[in-house]
């Protein structure tokens, strides 16, 4: 099928179905019919749309994108601040001063020597599988007692309003509230390089606005 707005000829299960239409598919593409809405929905014309998708790598942590789907366009209230990949545009958030101290506080945490509570590898053998882990974590004992005294997240150390465990792979760290730990990860390298990469994005956001009014 030849899509109505690109002109290219494409596999039919490249179009969203539609049985309305005679074809039983849209008459554009799914790429020209998420290109469309995202427009439609940050308020950009064609040109620069097309310009931000032109972007080979995530304007924040410098990722190379690898399909049309792997980039977000970034925005705030103050509009649209860049073409990012989705771990960053979920990093950075609204980019407000809570956004930044989280941030900062997450990078902190994976940078400071901590204690470990208890290990996976001491949950009943029965129950050692991955599929399961997150699930038993919440019946380990010390864990419980963890999750009940916790008032405060390990992390940023704001009131927990939930709690959530954070573990990496064997390693049961904290408690921590639900922002710290999509922050926190798996805490390799590149999430720690990636949230470095976000903290400094919102500083010159920041003095960029602080300039120029």
């Amino acid at each position: 099928m030849i899509c109505k707005k690109c002109g290219e000829e494409k596999p039919k299960d490249e179009f969203h179905k539609n049985h309305q239409m005679k074809s039983g598919v849209l008459n554009t593409c799914k790429v020209c019919g998420n290109f469309g809405r995202v427009a439609r929905q940050h308020s950009l014309d064609d040109d620069t749309l097309t310009f931000l998708y032109s972007q080979a790598a995530c304007r924040c942590c410098g990722t190379t994108f690898k399909t049309l789907y792997d980039r977000n366009i970034h925005h705030t209230e103050n509009g649209v601040q860049g073409i990012i990949c989705c771990r960053c545009n979920r990093s950075l958030g609204q980019e407000t001063e809570t956004d930044l101290l989280k941030i900062k506080a997450a990078v902190s945490y994976m940078q400071a020597d901590r204690a470990v509570i208890c290990r996976v590898s001491e949950l009943p053998a029965r129950k050692q599988t991955p599929s399961r882990v997150d699930i038993n974590l919440r019946h380990l004992k010390p864990i419980k007692d963890t999750k009940k005294k916790a008032t405060h997240c390990a992390c940023c150390e704001m009131e927990l309003t939930e709690k959530f465990v954070h573990h990496v792979v064997d390693e049961v760290y904290g408690i921590v509230c639900r922002r710290c730990n999509m922050l926190l990860s798996d805490e390799s390298p590149d999430q720690l390089d990636r949230l470095l990469a976000c903290r400094d994005w919102i500083i010159r956001g920041q003095e960029f606005r602080l300039i120029h009014g």
